[in-house]
């Protein structure tokens, strides 16, 4: 199995993964991870989190090695200043883009020919203080429109719907949490998923939802102008 990209606009691929239960098949083995990526997995307390992160970066190299040279356990892994994890380059051959996240029993892979590339992926929560919440982390405009819906229920759900949008877009420019989520707004992209917003100027983004399990919601951002998704499905 492969895949590439064409060069005349921005294609991404979007993989979701279930985490529930494992792929035959797969080599599962610690030992062939990085020394970065073993300090990263012994630095979880609890074996279950331990072995999440252990498949989780074995499929992530499995899908990785459909578009790269390598096997997956030859694939190697640089970071940016903010941990952003980049893939390392071979002169020759185009070069290829992917930002994780992951949380209980599901993954989301964004893989790419553009660098300005973030996923997100968040469980929905209950929220005790919604009002509160947005007060610290929304700008006003995404707080008014957080608060208009007409039921908790509604609001926790837009609410988390803005939270991984603005986390795919912190996570495109790689910027971590120096960013603060209340100075830029997202909800104009839910009207216009393509425009030049106002957080980078001159410079047109994509910034969309994206189609998940009823009990998550999920995003994708990337700088561009044109742009292409597909969504696959690992299994």
């Amino acid at each position: 199995m492969s895949f590439s990209f064409q060069n005349d606009l921005a294609e991404i691929h979007l993989w979701r993964c279930s985490l529930e239960s494992p792929i035959r098949g797969l080599n599962y083995n610690a030992d062939k991870f990085t020394p970065g990526e073993r300090k990263r997995m012994s630095a979880f307390l609890c074996i279950h989190d331990r072995n999440r992160y252990l498949t989780v970066h074995t499929y992530l190299r499995e899908i990785l090695s459909y578009y790269l040279i390598e096997r997956p356990w030859s694939i190697r892994f640089l970071y940016s200043r903010n941990s952003k994890p980049r893939l390392k380059q071979h002169p020759g051959y185009p070069e290829i883009y992917f930002n994780l996240s992951y949380r209980d029993e599901f993954m989301l892979l964004g893989i790419s020919n553009s660098a300005w590339l973030g996923v997100d992926l968040e469980r929905v929560r209950d929220m005790d203080n919604i009002s509160g919440f947005s007060e610290i982390f929304f700008s006003m405009e995404e707080q008014q429109c957080i608060l208009s819906k007409c039921s908790m229920e509604k609001q926790l759900s837009f609410l988390y719907t803005l939270w991984s949008m603005k986390e795919a877009v912190v996570k495109s420019m790689g910027l971590g949490m120096t960013k603060p989520f209340d100075q830029f707004n997202v909800s104009p992209f839910l009207d216009k998923k393509l425009h030049a917003p106002d957080f980078d100027r001159g410079n047109s983004w994509y910034v969309s939802p994206v189609d998940f399990d009823p009990k998550y919601k999920a995003a994708v951002a990337v700088r561009a102008k044109n742009v292409k998704i597909e969504a696959l499905e690992f299994n």
